[in-house]
């Protein structure tokens, strides 16, 4: 009989993760040049992610790893907080696990310090702890006891090969939950997936429209989500829903939601308004991502391209209507043309769902589905495992 493995509990003294830049986190030392290569710049390492392998459309992020081929030693980065202000730091995690390390020792720092300073990123360092990292990619937790600081240094003394560039797969600095936060005022979009958030369900993509581009961060006309061309055996036909959860799939306090209509893609420009969504419904669920819904608001798009939000709940400024999954519907596209673009999965209607069960309405009809990321995203919550 084989035991069923135990999860570690979570680090209650550890709270938000607030060097993730989500929350405000940047890297300010070293400065990199505009062409760096992206799967290898320093903001890989506060992105929620230690390596994204992409596939298709999506961009590659390896981690960290110096610019320049010859390892000098040692290597400093130095990371801010939201408007730079002071924290209560109760640890630093180190994740070793870049696209390279696993499984090859070679680029695995060894040696490692870190220091703290309230007065200016570049001086007033004081030391904090030190440690040597294990000769295997994977995290290393590292307290810091209290300790204050406005910035906070990285240094690399050493690698278990001098001759390989160092590499680091994300680091992340938690404040003490026991002390005020500091990012406790920071807008947080709970659909990033560096926050948590998922596409669960959804019924249409296309090529270079792939759903995961509605919740990825990225506003821009030339990008976003498409449902696919028209075909003779592939009708246009409505609607279609995205549904979507937060971390854990828990329950939040919903205070808004976004909505860019702009997405020029493929098939139109940025002012092609014919392709874009006419009337949107948004729906909110405490516990299915099935069922339950109840709908929020209705709402008619209009052609100026602006984003429209839709609050939710009886107050706009504090939202008192709490969800564990939104679904945002698309129930009408505006004047189809040649460039309308519609290709869903068969679907009923929304009466004959009603006298089918859940179970054999999904037996039945075919439910597309989700887009899963290579690995799981690193939340603003403790680790599971501690090292």
């Amino acid at each position: 009989m084989t035991a069923e493995p135990v999860q570690a509990a979570e680090d209650a003294t550890l709270g938000a993760n607030i060097a993730l830049a989500a929350l405000g986190g940047n890297v300010v030392a070293p400065v990199e040049p505009a062409d760096r290569d992206p799967v290898w710049k320093t903001a890989n390492l506060i992105d929620g992610f230690p390596v994204i392998r992409g596939v298709g459309t999506i961009q590659s992020s390896f981690g960290w790893m110096p610019a320049a081929e010859v390892p000098v030693f040692p290597y400093e980065l130095v990371f801010a907080f939201r408007s730079e202000r002071e924290a209560t730091l109760a640890a630093i995690v180190i994740d070793t696990a870049s696209n390279d390390n696993v499984g090859n020792a070679a680029g695995l720092p060894k040696e490692l310090e870190v220091w703290g300073s309230s007065t200016s990123a570049t001086a007033g360092f004081t030391q904090l702890a030190t440690t040597a990292l294990p000769k295997a990619a994977g995290e290393t937790v590292v307290k810091l006891a209290g300790a204050k600081a406005k910035y906070v240094k990285l240094v690399i003394k050493s690698s278990y090969d001098a001759g390989v560039r160092p590499q680091l797969g994300e680091v992340s600095i938690y404040e003490a939950a026991n002390a005020t936060s500091i990012v406790a005022d920071a807008p947080k979009n709970l659909l990033l997936p560096a926050l948590g958030g998922s596409l669960v369900r959804f019924t249409s993509q296309d090529r270079d429209g792939e759903a995961y581009r509605l919740f990825d961060g990225v506003v821009d006309a030339q990008q976003g989500w498409s449902s696919g061309p028209g075909e003779a055996d592939h009708p246009i036909q409505f609607p279609h829903e995205f549904v979507f959860a937060f971390r854990d799939h828990r329950t939040a306090t919903i205070d808004r939601v976004v909505i860019s209509p702009k997405s020029g893609l493929v098939y139109g420009t940025p002012t092609a308004t014919a392709t874009w969504a006419r009337t949107i419904e948004v729906q909110t669920s405490a516990g299915s991502p099935f069922e339950g819904f109840t709908t929020i608001r209705t709402l008619a798009i209009g052609t100026d391209g602006k984003p429209v939000t839709v609050p939710v709940g009886r107050r706009s400024a504090i939202s008192s209507c709490a969800s564990s999954t939104t679904r945002v519907t698309i129930a009408r596209r505006s004047a189809r043309s040649r460039r309308s673009r519609a290709r869903p999965r068969a679907r009923c209607s929304r009466a004959a769902r009603r006298r089918c069960s859940a179970r054999r309405h999904r037996r039945s009809h075919r439910v597309a589905r989700p887009h899963r990321a290579a690995r799981r995203s690193r939340t603003t919550s403790a680790p599971k495992r501690i090292r």
